[in-house]
Formats: C-alpha cells, sequence, structure tokens
C-alpha cells in the first residue's frame, strides 16, 4: 500500500526523508552497505529536487558509513572506504554553517589516517568559520577536535588547554562531549 504509493513519489521531500531515516537505521545497526544504498537514494531526490541542505545532509552521511567501516581487516578495504569518505565530504556543496561540520569530519578523518597536520588544517578551517558564525557548539566542537590532534602529537599542556577551552563553550548542549574532553585531560 502505502510504500508501494511512496515509490512512485521518488522527487517528493518525503520520499528523501523515508530513505535517509532508513539509512540512519541501518548504519545504527552497523549495516554500513545498505545504510549507504538508503542514504545514495536520498542524496538523489535531494539532487533532483536541487534541496542544498540535504544534499550536504546525504553527503555527510554517506560518508560517515564509510568511514566507520573500518572494522573490516584488509587495509586496501579501508583505504577504499576512507577515500570514498573524503570524496562525500568534499562533495558537499559549500553553505559556510554546514561547511564547519564537513571540516569537522574531514579533520576526524584525516586523524584516522594518522595525517595530523591536514587534520590540523580542517579543524582550524572549521574553527574560524565558526568565530565568524559565533556558533558556540560548532567552536567546542572544533576546539575539541584541535584537543585530540595536540595530544596526538605528545603536546599534551596544549591539548588540555583546548579541552578545557571546548567545555566553556559546550555549557549544557552535548554531555557527551563534555565527557569526551575530559577523558581527553584525564589522559
Amino acid at each position: 500500500g502505502n510504500l508501494e504509493n511512496l515509490e512512485n513519489k521518488k522527487e517528493t521531500k518525503l520520499y528523501y526523508q523515508y530513505n535517509s531515516f532508513l539509512g540512519q537505521v541501518l548504519k545504527t545497526t552497523k549495516n554500513f552497505e545498505k545504510a549507504i544504498f538508503y542514504h545514495n537514494k536520498a542524496y538523489i531526490n535531494a539532487e533532483k529536487r536541487n534541496d542544498t541542505l540535504d544534499i550536504i545532509f546525504s553527503c555527510l552521511k554517506i560518508g560517515g558509513c564509510f568511514y566507520r567501516v573500518k572494522y573490516i581487516d584488509t587495509p586496501e578495504y579501508y583505504e577504499n572506504n576512507i577515500d570514498s569518505a573524503k570524496y562525500y565530504y568534499n562533495r558537499a556543496p559549500k553553505n559556510n554553517q554546514l561547511l564547519t561540520r564537513v571540516y569537522d569530519h574531514i579533520s576526524r578523518l584525516e586523524m584516522t589516517t594518522g595525517d595530523i597536520d591536514r587534520a590540523e588544517l580542517y579543524a582550524q578551517k572549521a574553527l574560524k568559520i565558526n568565530k565568524t558564525l559565533n556558533n558556540e557548539f560548532g567552536i567546542a566542537i572544533s576546539l575539541s577536535n584541535l584537543s585530540h590532534i595536540f595530544y596526538r602529537r605528545k603536546e599534551y599542556l596544549r591539548a588540555i588547554k583546548l579541552a578545557n577551552e571546548s567545555n566553556l563553550f559546550i555549557k549544557n548542549k552535548s554531555l557527551s562531549l563534555k565527557r569526551d574532553n575530559l577523558e581527553q585531560i584525564a589522559k
């Protein structure tokens, strides 16, 4: 009944939301290949509707799925997924407010691959835009990323300073980020 009707309405916002939701559910259950399939359907829908925000969110979600397929043993598979994640993160349209999320995602991705200098570059780009927009929560995320970067470089005092600074911007918006920062300080 209703799902069949939805298949006939592939260019509607509801079709986007349905596929995006299925993608999120599948990602949560770690079924990344099917999650990518449904997020891609949502992405195609967003492109047909020329909806910039939905395109951005789809790119972030697809990139996130590729990024999380790091549990597979072979290095070649892992490197291909990292490249795919970067591709979708970079494919997102450049809207300043959401660009900070793209940069923060790329920063974490570069940390994962061990390119700490590039991770810092993207975290700094995100931080600069977040400060310009006066986006306190975005500033907190960027500072937290920078804290992790300096920890990996064994610059512990700077890492602690950045984690504490991040906590000042968090307030009560994200207790998990605050916990992450406190764990970073405790290391």
